[in-house]
């Protein structure tokens, strides 16, 4: 009889401590609990910390509040010229502490279920609706602007879904085939056009030197023109004779008559 009662005492102890343990729960660093009675949520958020509950009644949920990474590659969208672009995001979020209590009802206990459910589609829909007010150069001029945009936007709605977006990148904007195809023939326009302008600029340099080498060829004519007068020309004729003049003077001029020879 006294073994049998020691051995209910014992089974009831053990029992004990199993309930004392299943009753406690901790909340730890980086989470948020969410006490569920029956099915019911709790309006009061616990922190962390250890908290008791009743077994087998209710049990507390822990939901993460650290920041979360989620990554979005080769987003699909189009400018306004209907080019096809597409783009990388990355952003970190993590979930309102003071708020865990509503997102567990709407989202479950997990962080990514906001970004698989609502955030991703949303994403989606704000890159393309904001992309195709752009030009596709003006995409790629204006890349830092188009990303405030989007981020500003899906912040708004995030926080709608008790979800803080700390971080957002928006990278590697690409271009479909058209785009690559219509740069390319762009390039080799801008090449012929640069040809043609060195070309049309060499042909006007020498239209321009030949036209000063004509006007300062017809200016020497004209100073030439002016310079010449009858008593140069008549000076220059004295000069030739000069120079072929022996210092003797004719013997004979006119008729027959010689001259005399004073000399003799």
């Amino acid at each position: 009889m006294k073994a049998r009662t020691l051995v209910i005492i014992g089974v009831l102890v053990v029992l004990g401590i199993v309930l004392a343990f299943s009753s406690c729960s901790i909340v730890r660093p980086g989470h948020r609990g969410v006490k569920v009675t029956m099915g019911a949520v709790s309006d009061k958020v616990l922190n962390e910390g250890v908290y008791f509950r009743a077994p087998f009644f209710q049990r507390i949920v822990k939901i993460p509040v650290m920041v979360q990474q989620a990554s979005y590659e080769n987003l699909a969208a189009a400018s306004s010229s209907m080019q096809d672009v597409f783009s990388n995001v990355n952003l970190s979020y993590h979930i309102k502490p003071e708020r865990v209590n509503v997102y567990y009802k709407r989202f479950g206990s997990k962080p990514k279920s906001v970004m698989d459910l609502m955030l991703s589609a949303k994403l989606q829909e704000i890159v393309k609706a904001t992309t195709n007010n752009y030009t596709t150069e003006q995409l790629l001029g204006k890349r830092s602007e188009v990303r405030d945009i989007i981020y500003n936007k899906i912040k708004v709605v995030a926080e709608l879904q008790d979800v803080m977006i700390d971080e957002f990148s928006m990278t590697n904007f690409s271009f479909g085939q058209a785009y690559q195809n219509a740069i390319e023939e762009k390039q080799v326009m801008e090449q012929k056009a640069e040809t043609a302008r060195r070309a049309k600029e060499v042909a006007t340099q020498d239209g321009e030197a030949k036209i000063i080498a004509a006007r300062a060829e017809s200016e020497a004519n004209r100073l030439r023109q002016v310079s010449i007068t009858p008593q140069l020309i008549r000076y220059e004729e004295v000069q030739v004779l000069k120079s072929k003049w022996d210092g003797k003077l004719p013997q004979v001029t006119g008729g027959a008559t010689p001259l005399l020879n004073l000399g003799n």
